[in-house]
């Protein structure tokens, strides 16, 4: 089973919709839920995902929430 960590913004969407997702997600993988207290605080928390060796990564969010995810890793890449 691999480990995938899901960053969600709890503000964003359908809280009925991130339940169902990560209810299906638990079924097929050790999954970490993480939810940021601002948006402030997601660079450090994406950072800190990597630094512990997550093999994926989830975001669940709107359009700032995966902005903000994307362009934490875009560095790592380069």
């Amino acid at each position: 089973m691999s480990k995938i960590v899901m960053v969600q913004n709890a503000f964003a969407g359908s809280a009925a919709t991130r339940m169902e997702l990560t209810a299906w997600l638990a079924e097929q993988h050790q999954l970490e839920l993480r939810t940021p207290d601002s948006a402030a605080d997601l660079p450090q928390l994406v950072r800190s995902i990597c630094a512990q060796g997550a093999q994926r990564i989830i975001v669940a969010g709107g359009d700032g929430t995966i902005s903000n995810v994307a362009n934490t890793l875009m560095p790592q890449f380069n």
